[in-house]
């Protein structure tokens, strides 16, 4: 009996051994699975998208953090953003065709646009009307802006992007040029007076360049309770401004976009500045 309960227990020992080294490398492989997983996950938070339909699609997965251009994309129809995600612009230009903001900034969506190539050179022509157009690279013309660009948009409200109540915008990087709209030719920050609900721009190392309104505010427009933060080494945006501010306080005694919101000190500095 002794000996037979030894042999069951010296084969228990056995059995368990085996089962802990058996165990090991698929531990390990569990290990590399997981870590190959990880580097998936981190990979999967960027999207590089070459058509409009990629640049839609990349928008609305939320999986993707930030939406890179891989090449020029020309739409019809208004990207919308209703989640947290930045658009890379890449030096690359992202032009509307049709009627309509280039992109509208949802309620409860907040936009960074980002340049992550400033070097390459777009060409403009300045029509009449002071709306600048994209031209061919070969012309002759002597207005280039570097970097990404967002052009073409024509809208009644935000010709290159509509911010709607509750929404975000951030510019980081890049320009808008050439759009226009009867009020807000490069952005309109909207508000919703019955339920309180504002939105927000925060504008750094960016350009609103030659964008024209019908109405109010070439370049931005801003609805009371709205918060608009420029910050100064934007050159090339103030001195877009002081233009603009300079022009309708001549003819409508207001400022370009429409001071009736909650400006930051150093953009109501600016309008104090004015010769």
């Amino acid at each position: 009996m002794k000996k037979q309960r030894k042999r069951i227990y010296t084969a228990l020992l056995c059995t368990c051994f085996l089962f802990s080294t058996a165990s090991v490398p698929v531990s390990a492989a569990e290990t590399e699975q997981e870590e190959e997983m990880t580097t998936l996950s981190s990979r999967s938070g960027e999207a590089e998208v070459s058509t409009p339909e990629d640049l839609a699609s990349a928008l609305r997965d939320s999986t993707k953090d930030t939406v890179k251009l891989t090449a020029d994309i020309i739409i019809d129809t208004t990207l919308t953003v209703k989640r947290a995600v930045t658009l890379d612009l890449n030096g690359f230009v992202l032009r509307m065709t049709e009627k309509d903001s280039v992109i509208k900034v949802e309620q409860g969506g907040e936009l960074t646009i980002a340049d992550s190539d400033t070097n390459k050179a777009h060409k403009f022509a300045q029509n009449t009307d002071g709306l600048w157009v994209l031209v061919d690279d070969s012309s002759t013309s002597s207005k280039t802006v570097n970097g990404g660009i967002i052009t073409g948009g024509k809208a009644q409200n935000g010709g290159g992007v509509y911010v709607a109540p509750d929404g975000k915008l951030n510019m980081t990087g890049g320009s808008i040029v050439g759009c226009q709209a009867k009020d807000g030719g490069g952005v309109y920050l909207d508000d919703d007076s019955q339920t309180d609900a504002s939105s927000e721009f925060t504008m750094t190392d960016s350009s609103i360049i030659g964008c024209t309104a019908s109405e109010r505010g070439g370049g931005v427009v801003v609805d009371p309770a709205c918060t608009f933060t420029m910050d100064l080494p934007c050159v090339t945006v103030l001195s877009f401004y002081v233009r603009l501010i300079r022009q309708d306080i001549r003819s409508l005694g207001v400022a370009a976009f429409i001071i009736q919101a909650h400006l930051l000190w150093r953009a109501v500095q600016l309008k104090a500045a004015l010769p």
